[in-house]
C-alpha cells in the first residue's frame, strides 16, 4: 500500500514539474526569440551569395514584437532588420529558405503566425509584388506534398506520356476502392482551421487580378467533396461566388455547403433553390437567380457560370489576362445554321414567334459575359419578354444567352455584331467538352466514358483538354478514373505558384484575335 501511494505521489510531482516546464520554458520559446540561442548565427544562400543572419534580440524588442497585434509589411521588414539583424533593402531575400534554415537551428517567433498577419483586405489599393513578398505568400499557401500517389501528372498533362498513363491505371487498379478520397467535408467546425488546412488562397496574388475581379455561379447537386475542391481551385478573395444548391440535395450535405460558404465573405448560397431538370427552364432559372444576387456587388468585370462537375484549365491569372484582352466582348458560342436545320424543333412548342424580332440562336449555356449583358438580362423588358417566350420551348438555356448575344439590334455592349454562321474563329472557349453523336459515332476520343452523350474525362483525356483553348473542362466524376481529377487539381495548383513566383507573362494572342473581339458591338 505504501509503495503504491509513493508511486502516485511521485507521478503527481513529475506531472506538476512537466506542466511548470511547459509554461515556463517551452511555451514562451514559441512566441519570442530564445535567450539560450541569443548569439546563434546561421546562414543560407540566395542567388549564389551567402547572407549571414545573427539572432540577437533585446528584451524590449521581444516585448514590443510580442504585443504587436496587427503586423504590416513594413513592420515585418522592421522585424527582420531590428530583431534578426537582416539587411534586405531590395526585398531580395528568399524568406521561404530563411524559414527552413532558421527553424532547423533555433526557436524563433512562429513565422507561420507571422505570415498570417501579412494579409490582404479589400481596402488595399496596391499589392506588394516584390520577390520576398511572393516567397512569403508561396510559403503560406502552397501545398508541398503530392495528391496523386507518385504519378507524374506533368508528363500526362503536358505530353500525354503513354507510359505514365499506363502507370496511373495500375495505381488506380491497385486501389481497393474506386477512388482514394476521404470525405473531408463531413464537418466544417472551425472556419480558420478549415481555410488554413484546405489551403485556400486568401490573397489576390497580383495587382492585375485584384483590379479585375470575376463573378462565378456554381450550380451543384452532387458530391460535395468535388464541389469544395472546385471552389478551392477558383477561389480568390477579390472574386464573388454564388452557389446554387439543387433542391434535391440531401439536407445534411446542404448544411455542409452552407457552413463552407459562411467561412468566406465573398461566397454565398443562392437564396432560392430550384428543382433542376435538364431541358427545362429550371436550368436557366438557376443562372438568373445567381446573376440577380451577384449584381449587388459592383466591382466584378465578368460573369462565369460553372457546374459542380467541372474544373479549371486556366489559372485565375490566365482567366483575367484572357478576358481583359477580349476588350469587353461576351464569350457566348452560338450559330443560326444549326438553329435553322436540326434544332428548329425546340421552338415549335411556343406556337408564336419570339418577341422583339429576336432570331433564335442555338448555342451553349457555358458563358463568360460582361456586366452590360448581365444588366440587360436582369433589367431590360425585352429580356424578360424573351424569357417568358422560352418557358414554352425545349432546352431554353442553350437558346437564351446565344440569342441575346447574336441579335445586334438589341444593342448590348460587347455582343456579337458579325455573321452568326459557323466560324472556326468563334469557338467554344469557355469549355473543353467532348460530345458523342446521336448516331453512336464519336466526334472526339473519350478515355473515360460517355454519360448521356458527354464524355466524363479520364486520365488519357487530360493532355487534349489542356492543349485546347478551353477555360474549364467538362466534366469529371469521382468514380470514373479518379486520378484524372486529382492530377489536374495538382497540376493547376503547381502552375498557379510557378506563374506567381516567376512572374510569368501570359500569352493571350490567340484569344484577342477571335471573332468575338473583332466583331464586338461597341455602344
Amino acid at each position: 500500500m505504501r509503495k503504491r501511494r509513493r508511486r502516485i505521489i511521485n507521478s503527481s510531482i513529475f506531472a506538476l514539474i512537466c506542466i511548470l516546464m511547459y509554461f515556463k520554458l517551452i511555451r514562451p520559446s514559441m512566441t519570442m526569440v530564445s535567450e539560450t540561442y541569443g548569439s546563434l548565427k546561421t546562414s543560407f544562400r540566395e542567388n549564389n551569395s551567402e547572407i549571414s543572419i545573427k539572432v540577437n534580440a533585446s528584451d524590449n524588442d521581444k516585448r514590443n514584437f510580442q504585443s504587436n497585434d496587427e503586423l504590416t509589411i513594413d513592420e515585418y521588414r522592421r522585424f527582420l532588420d531590428n530583431i534578426l539583424q537582416v539587411k534586405d533593402p531590395d526585398n531580395r531575400i528568399d524568406l521561404t529558405m530563411f524559414d527552413v534554415h532558421v527553424r532547423k537551428n533555433i526557436e524563433v517567433y512562429d513565422l507561420h503566425k507571422l505570415r498570417k498577419k501579412v494579409v490582404w483586405n479589400e481596402n488595399m489599393k496596391t499589392i506588394n509584388e516584390s520577390i520576398s513578398m511572393r516567397h512569403i505568400i508561396v510559403g503560406v499557401y502552397k501545398r508541398t506534398r503530392s495528391w496523386t500517389n507518385s504519378v507524374n501528372c506533368s508528363k500526362i498533362i503536358l505530353s500525354g506520356d503513354p507510359q505514365e498513363i499506363l502507370y496511373s491505371y495500375s495505381v488506380m487498379l491497385k486501389s481497393l476502392k474506386k477512388h482514394n478520397r476521404r470525405d473531408r467535408m463531413k464537418k466544417v467546425e472551425r472556419c480558420n482551421y478549415f481555410i488554413r488546412s484546405r489551403l485556400y488562397i486568401m490573397h489576390p496574388l497580383t495587382q492585375k487580378e485584384m483590379d479585375f475581379p470575376l463573378a462565378f455561379s456554381l450550380v451543384v447537386y452532387r458530391d460535395i467533396d468535388q464541389i469544395e475542391r472546385l471552389l478551392r481551385a477558383v477561389y480568390r478573395p477579390q472574386n464573388i461566388y454564388c452557389v446554387h444548391i439543387d433542391i434535391k440535395m440531401d439536407l445534411t450535405k446542404r448544411k455542409i455547403l452552407e457552413n463552407i460558404a459562411n467561412c468566406f465573405d465573398n461566397v454565398f448560397i443562392a437564396s432560392v433553390s430550384y428543382n433542376v431538370t435538364w431541358g427545362t427552364f429550371s436550368v436557366l432559372q438557376t443562372e438568373l437567380q445567381c446573376m440577380k444576387e451577384l449584381w449587388r456587388y459592383t466591382k466584378w468585370k465578368y460573369f462565369i457560370n460553372l457546374t459542380g462537375q467541372e474544373f479549371p484549365l486556366k489559372t485565375n491569372r490566365e482567366l483575367v489576362e484572357i478576358l481583359d484582352s477580349m476588350k469587353g466582348a461576351n464569350v457566348v458560342e452560338g450559330t443560326w445554321i444549326s438553329a435553322r436545320s436540326k434544332d428548329f424543333y425546340r421552338w415549335t412548342k411556343a406556337k408564336v414567334p419570339p418577341p422583339h424580332k429576336i432570331r433564335p440562336i442555338k448555342g451553349s449555356v457555358h458563358v463568360a459575359i460582361n456586366r452590360h449583358m448581365v444588366d440587360f438580362v436582369l433589367h431590360d423588358s425585352r429580356s424578360r419578354d424573351f424569357q417568358k417566350w422560352l418557358q414554352n420551348t425545349d432546352i431554353p438555356d442553350e437558346t437564351f444567352f446565344a440569342s441575346l448575344n447574336c441579335n445586334k439590334h438589341l444593342g448590348i455592349n460587347g455582343s456579337f455584331a458579325g455573321d452568326s454562321g459557323e466560324s472556326a474563329t468563334r469557338p467554344l472557349i469557355t469549355r473543353y467538352k467532348v460530345w458523342q453523336k446521336r448516331t453512336g459515332t464519336q466526334d472526339g476520343v473519350c478515355s473515360g466514358k460517355f454519360v448521356r452523350g458527354v464524355c466524363v474525362l479520364g486520365i488519357g483525356d487530360l493532355n487534349r483538354a489542356y492543349q485546347s483553348a478551353g477555360m474549364f473542362a467538362n466534366k469529371f466524376h469521382q468514380d470514373v478514373e479518379y486520378l484524372s481529377f486529382n492530377c489536374l487539381e495538382e497540376f493547376m495548383h503547381e502552375k498557379t505558384w510557378q506563374q506567381y513566383l516567376h512572374n510569368v507573362t501570359i500569352d493571350t494572342s490567340y484569344y484577342r484575335h477571335l471573332d468575338y473581339v473583332k466583331h464586338r458591338l461597341i455602344v
